[in-house]
């Protein structure tokens, strides 16, 4: 195959590539947006502290988010979001 065609053909993938994972963020941040205060209070409750909270609450997100695409039910992210976080939580309390 000539260099300017797999040129061509390599730029087309990683476009098809980046246009899924965009779509893909997207998907995620509107279905966890109506439950971020909500999570961010239940990971001040696991903690006690306020930059506790954050951070677990972001790592949470973070796992959510990589697992986003194997779950079998996207309309129940929250109880996702709250048992991932329970989850972390009790880690960090046994670390």
């Amino acid at each position: 195959m000539p260099l300017p065609i797999v040129t061509a053909w390599l730029h087309f993938i990683k476009n098809c590539m980046e246009t899924h994972i965009r779509e893909k963020q997207e998907q995620f941040l509107d279905l966890i947006e109506p439950h971020k205060a909500g999570l961010l209070r239940f990971c001040r409750a696991l903690s006690n502290d306020g930059d506790t909270a954050k951070d677990l609450a972001s790592e949470t997100i973070h796992v959510t988010y990589e697992r986003f695409e194997s779950l079998q039910n996207k309309a129940v992210i929250k109880s996702d979001l709250y048992t991932i976080a329970s989850r972390l939580a009790r880690t960090r309390r046994n670390a």
